[in-house]
């Protein structure tokens, strides 16, 4: 069964149902490619089935186009702060990846950090301190609600993969990491 994430592009002002790696902006730290994107992922919130397999999943996919992948320590934390544990996803083979992202849980950390307008500019400032073109925010209604607003505000380009537990997340598609809507 196919499924679908929600892409915000403050450059495209609109949102499309699908995984599409060409939405964010052209960027390229490894090979000098101007097609290639720096992208940051991360999941908030509490811990939901599947997280390490969406991280998974999205790394490999953004392999394939050559992007330059980095996993962000403990979800929204990780963008208010320039961390030096970040993960170098993009070094990763296939199987080191798989081995990696295996098991339960999230591998990358997670918080409840909630991010308010005072801190704008500093999430905007670690997004260009980490090179960042992008951010692939995995999490539920808190995470995905301030994701949105940080679109809105045209401070992060967001791919939005919504997960629950609790089945809080609505109108965004029928599917999701971690739970199952009816």
């Amino acid at each position: 069964r196919r499924r679908s994430v929600m892409i915000a592009s403050s450059r495209h002002h609109h949102c499309t149902p699908c995984l599409r790696t060409d939405t964010l902006a052209k960027y390229d730290t490894t090979e000098n490619r101007s097609d290639t994107q720096r992208i940051g992922i991360f999941t908030g919130g509490g811990i939901a089935p599947g997280l390490n397999r969406v991280v998974f999943g999205a790394t490999a996919e953004l392999q394939k186009h050559h992007h330059d992948i980095i996993g962000i320590p403990d979800g929204w934390a990780g963008m208010l702060e320039a961390r030096r544990d970040i993960m170098h996803l993009s070094s990763l083979n296939r199987w080191e990846l798989s081995r990696l992202f295996r098991n339960g849980g999230t591998k990358l950390g997670s918080s409840r950090t909630r991010i308010d307008e005072a801190q704008y500019d500093t999430v905007r400032a670690v997004s260009k301190e980490y090179g960042l073109d992008g951010v692939i925010a995995i999490g539920g209604d808190d995470t995905l609600g301030q994701a949105a607003k940080l679109y809105q505000e045209k401070i992060l380009d967001i791919i939005g993969v919504p997960k629950t537990i609790d089945n809080d997340v609505h109108g965004i598609l029928a599917h999701e990491a971690g739970g199952r809507n009816e």
